[in-house]
């Protein structure tokens, strides 16, 4: 008789306790299952990879013939394409010749044509995002020259380098900001990574080789399509294995993140040139050859350099052909 009216007193106090231990018991598990469906979406996002999907694969792209264009320069570099010059409808690639401080264009439309001076006074640049000024160097001086209007003269944008240093530059990108983005070689060892900003008319070092171990010599310079990377080669000249291209983010100020970018080469090869494709296929001039790449880094395929290595390179406005400098001559050669 006890325990039938024992039972109805003590199960409501039983059931409470018994829910306790139940939930105590499937936390951890559900707590797994939280974090293997975190786990499979991350997967899904692309920050891991399944083990199981096989990689991409990478379509080649066909190189044309190599051409010549123009040769007999000493130190031919920077070339880049100009679709029109003082008021002239006329298609021509200009680049300069360091060595002998001179700006030449060599017209597109003539076949066989000779190179024209245009300037005694410029070295190395490029055209920047209107395609018809060029930013580079004019009397030693950062300069920006409106070639395709008539009578048009250099404007001087700024007389001395970031520390009150001469300017010393390699090779240079223009954004669409108008920042100009600028390497130094060595000056007076291991170069340095630089920036002239419109903004504030003065520029900015963003590292100095000398105080990077992986980024010493910048070389070969340009803008991914976005303007979200600024691919820069290392040239790394006292210690080859450390040569590469590295891909630094651009903050929207301009600046870059230097930290981020230098943490790992995106590519270990080294460049001396770079120009970067509207579809992000990467082209560098490096060891006697043009080579491409994907946006991954993949490789897409190259072509040998007829004689000595490659100084630098362009794209054309068709983004099908490429113009590349060595010491002494200008090349053409179509990719599709």
């Amino acid at each position: 008789m006890i325990r039938p009216m024992i039972r109805p007193m003590i199960r409501p106090m039983i059931r409470p306790m018994i829910c306790r231990l139940t939930m105590r018991a499937l936390l951890p598990a559900a707590r797994c299952c939280v974090l293997l469906g975190l786990t499979m979406h991350l997967v899904g996002d692309g920050v891991a990879a399944d083990p199981a999907e096989k990689p991409r694969p990478v379509a080649p792209v066909t190189f044309g013939e190599v051409k010549l264009l123009a040769a007999g320069f000493q130190q031919a570099d920077t070339p880049a394409v100009l679709p029109r010059f003082a008021g002239r409808d006329e298609p021509a690639v200009l680049f300069a010749d360091n060595k002998q401080k001179l700006l030449f264009r060599y017209p597109l439309a003539a076949v066989g044509a000779a190179p024209e001076l245009v300037s005694k006074e410029a070295g190395r640049g490029r055209i920047g995002p209107d395609g018809r000024t060029f930013y580079g160097l004019h009397g030693g001086r950062l300069a920006a020259w409106d070639l395709v209007a008539k009578d048009a003269k250099p404007v001087i944008l700024c007389e001395k380098a970031a520390n009150d240093r001469d300017f010393s530059i390699n090779d240079l990108v223009v954004s669409s900001q108008g920042v100009v983005y600028f390497t130094t070689l060595k000056d007076p060892e291991k170069g340095r990574l630089s920036a002239f900003d419109p903004r504030t008319g003065k520029v900015t070092a963003f590292f100095e080789g000398d105080q990077e171990e992986n980024l010493h010599n910048p070389n070969g310079i340009a803008l991914d399509p976005a303007e979200r990377f600024l691919y820069v080669g290392i040239s790394s000249y006292k210690n080859p294995g450390r040569a590469g291209v590295y891909r630094f983010p651009i903050r929207p100020d301009g600046s870059i993140d230097v930290e981020q970018g230098k943490s790992a080469a995106w590519l270990r090869v080294k460049a001396d040139g770079i120009a970067v494709r509207n579809t992000g296929d990467v082209f560098l001039t490096t060891e006697g050859k043009v080579a491409c790449f994907d946006a991954d880094g993949r490789s897409r395929g190259h072509v040998a350099v007829p004689k000595g290595t490659g100084t630098n390179l362009c794209l054309g406005p068709d983004q099908t052909t490429l113009y590349f400098t060595t010491w002494d001559a200008l090349y053409a050669v179509q990719v599709e």
